[in-house]
This record gives structure tokens, C-alpha cells and sequence, in this order.
């Protein structure tokens, strides 16, 4: 019997981090914008709680967020060529 009682992994930064840096390389390499759309929920979690993150936290934050900014360019440079 599998439980999340008494588990609280979710609290971890670090999981978002990973999970935001998972969601930006699945978008740039398939294009689905569910990722992206998944991208930037997680990064506004991560960024709404900046000053609770560690140095460590931060550079992978940041590298997330230049991973979601780069998506949203390319995705409006389709649009412009369309």
C-alpha cells in the first residue's frame, strides 16, 4: 500500500526546479505547448517563493526560467513566419 502520509517531498524546491527543467527540454524538443503551459505554472510557483531558495536552487531556477524564455521566443518567431 503505497502513501504519501507523513511525506513531504513537496515541499522541496529542488523537485520543481527538476520538473521546470524537464517540462523546458520535452518543449523544446516536441513543440507541445501543454509543456510550455505546464513551464510557466511551475516557474511562477518557483519564482514566488525566491527568497527560500539556496544559491544551488537559483542558478538552476534562473536556467528554467532562460529555458522558458527561449520557448516563448522561438514559439513567436513560428507565429511571425506563419
Amino acid at each position: 500500500n503505497i502513501s504519501a502520509k507523513g511525506r513531504t517531498d513537496y515541499f522541496s524546491l529542488s523537485n520543481y526546479i527538476g520538473f521546470a527543467l524537464v517540462l523546458g527540454r520535452a518543449m523544446v524538443q516536441t513543440s507541445n505547448l501543454k509543456y510550455l503551459n505546464a513551464l510557466l505554472k511551475v516557474n511562477d510557483i518557483i519564482i514566488s517563493v525566491k527568497s527560500k531558495l539556496t544559491d544551488e536552487e537559483i542558478t538552476w531556477a534562473s536556467q528554467a526560467v532562460a529555458m522558458e524564455r527561449q520557448c516563448v521566443q522561438q514559439l513567436l518567431m513560428r507565429k511571425k513566419m506563419q
